[in-house]
């Protein structure tokens, strides 16, 4: 018993850093955001179209929250609001005959296989004003 309980530790302590990741946090207050385009199923269909979303981190579930009309660019400017941390995603959508017949999941940006191992997010702070009126009292 206490060679599988050493074995299930020796496991653990091999598998738990494999499963860690660091995200690269951005401190900007704007960046563009880029992604290679995703091939289109079928030469009828019209072009890809992508839809980015944004998360607040640390709630990395769910859909995400999408960042205006859906685009056929493969890059995006944003504009980071201050004191929280944010993820971003796209996913792609399939048109044909201009009606949207599919779409994919949404690539993550803290997902090591959608940045090609290089996971990030965004992380702003506001600072405090600086003091005024410094003297030295008599």
């Amino acid at each position: 018993m206490k060679k599988i309980i050493g074995l299930i530790l020796i496991v653990l302590l091999f598998a738990i850093p494999a499963f860690s990741q660091t995200i690269f946090w951005d401190t900007r207050t704007s960046a563009t955001i880029q992604w290679t385009a995703a091939p289109k199923v079928n030469t009828t269909d019209n072009a890809n179209q992508y839809q980015v979303y944004y998360r607040i981190f640390p709630d990395i579930t769910g859909e995400g929250i999408a960042v205006g009309a859906p685009i056929t660019a493969t890059q995006l400017a944003l504009v980071i609001p201050p004191d929280v941390q944010y993820l971003f995603g796209v996913k792609t959508l399939r048109f044909r005959g201009g009606v949207k017949v599919s779409e994919s999941a949404t690539g993550w940006s803290n997902d090591l296989v959608v940045t090609n191992n290089t996971p990030f997010g965004f992380l702003t702070t506001v600072s405090p004003l600086s003091i005024t009126g410094l003297k030295v009292l008599p």
